[in-house]
């Protein structure tokens, strides 16, 4: 696997604690990192419709995990 995998990996076991599980499982079952830099993270979805909502319902809850893994806070959808 690579370095973004493995970090994604690690921000969703974060989030599944403190995202309802059936959430969860929906809106993050087809997302990933796919660009990482030092002042941010791009997170793939798998729509404009999800990017919409992720930004209304998750971020925050994103911003908090990578916070607290030491990562980039700065987000962006695509």
């Amino acid at each position: 696997m690579n370095t973004h995998t493995d970090t994604w990996k690690t921000v969703l076991e974060s989030l599944s604690e403190k995202i309802k599980k059936t959430d969860f499982l929906v809106w993050f079952q087809d997302t990933n990192i796919v660009e990482m830099t030092d002042t941010k993270v791009v997170i793939g979805l798998p729509s404009i419709f999800a990017e919409e909502w992720f930004k209304k319902k998750y971020i925050n809850f994103i911003k908090d995990s990578l916070k607290t893994l030491e990562l980039p806070v700065e987000v962006e959808f695509k």
